[in-house]
């Protein structure tokens, strides 16, 4: 799987995979339920809306895919797909409100006006960003990238700063206290990074992954809580 996603209750996750497949699933409870549609290439990022009644996915086939999430948990086509660019769409997040979608393809990030799905802004990138996430008012949103560089992008000043290894996963933590930067290397490794000071970020926290799992360098997730991690590698 390249990219997974909790609902904001928690009650919900979905991931993408390398096929284009897309699942859903209630943690610890049922099995994974293939949502038809999905895409026909590789699913990079996967987001729930803040109220987790809406789902984005973006992948390899140019698109970003909308979906509304009835009660049950069952995924249902809201909207044609969007194309920002001929170019993989690698990220997608959604703001706090829900009025705006963050995404991300090669040169650019865009934004969109999730009432008419009209382009409301774009800011250039200098390489394509693996993950997004909105600060909790909305006023900010940050990037990561292969190159481990974070940006804050302050709507539409951005900041930026270097942590070690590849940056591939950015989020915020419950009540906003902290965004939580990812970067992983071929052992292995997740390191979860304390930016409240950009200019030094503090290392929190590093796991190990067991053997034979793979270079973690798909997606990752904080639970709703905080208190649970999942991590997707990029085998399937």
């Amino acid at each position: 799987m390249k990219a997974v996603a909790y609902s904001p209750s928690g009650k919900l996750a979905a991931a993408g995979g390398a096929t284009g497949t897309l699942i859903t699933w209630t943690p610890g409870q049922a099995d994974p339920t293939a949502v038809p549609g999905a895409g026909t290439a590789a699913l990079e990022s996967v987001a729930f809306g803040p109220r987790g009644t809406n789902l984005a996915t973006g992948g390899d086939d140019n698109d970003i895919r909308l979906w509304t999430v009835s009660g049950t948990g069952h995924l249902q086509a809201a909207h044609s797909p969007i194309s920002p660019g001929a170019a993989f769409v690698t990220c997608v997040a959604f703001s706090p409100d829900a009025s705006t979608l963050g995404a991300c393809w090669e040169s650019s990030v865009v934004l969109y006006d999730t009432t008419t799905w009209s382009q409301v802004a774009s800011f250039p990138l200098s390489r394509p960003a693996t993950s997004a996430v909105f600060s909790p008012d909305g006023a900010t949103l940050t990037t990561a990238d292969a190159g481990g560089v974070t940006r804050r992008w302050h709507l539409p000043s951005p900041a930026s700063y270097q942590v070690p290894g590849e940056a591939f996963f950015v989020q915020y933590a419950p009540r906003g206290a902290m965004l939580t930067a990812t970067t992983a290397g071929p052992t292995g490794t997740v390191t979860f990074f304390d930016d409240r000071d950009p200019l030094h970020p503090r290392k929190l926290a590093a796991l190990t992954m067991p053997a034979g799992f793979g270079p973690v360098a798909g997606s990752a997730t904080l639970g709703p809580r905080g208190h649970l991690v999942a991590v997707a590698d990029t085998t399937a």
